[in-house]
């Protein structure tokens, strides 16, 4: 697992330049969360990381999205990701046109991450949620 963290350089820096805002206002900030998951032929996964996911969520104080990355599977991952970003707008996929490997995939997720911290985990549940 790997978390990153982009606002504290640029969010905290650029805060100062804010005449209007103070410094408990941008502590007050609404946290997001992203969640950044490859996935290959991870069908029977999914539904399992999803669940934890939504367990660890209630206990976040903020948002939060799970952008999956369907790395040219060949199983019904597409399918499966394809219902579950319809039926909770916090899922989103990326769907690549073939198998560009692991690390393309999270390049890919990480680029459309909004979250102010951003955990990129593997869809086989090896790390814990």
């Amino acid at each position: 697992m790997f978390v990153i963290f982009p606002f504290e350089k640029d969010f905290y820096a650029n805060a100062n330049l804010l005449p209007n805002v103070t410094k408990k206002q941008v502590q007050a900030k609404i946290f997001q969360y992203s969640f950044v998951v490859p996935a290959y032929n991870e069908e029977n996964n999914i539904p399992k990381l999803y669940a934890r996911i939504v367990e660890l969520s209630e206990k976040l104080d903020g948002r939060w999205e799970l952008i999956f990355i369907n790395d040219g599977s060949r199983d019904n991952t597409l399918k499966v990701l394809e219902e579950l970003s319809a039926k909770d707008k916090n899922v989103k996929y990326i769907n690549l046109s073939r198998n560009f490997g692991h690390q393309a995939a999270l390049a890919a997720g990480l680029s459309e991450a909004k979250g102010d911290a951003i955990v990129s985990m593997d869809c086989d549940l090896q790390d814990p949620p």
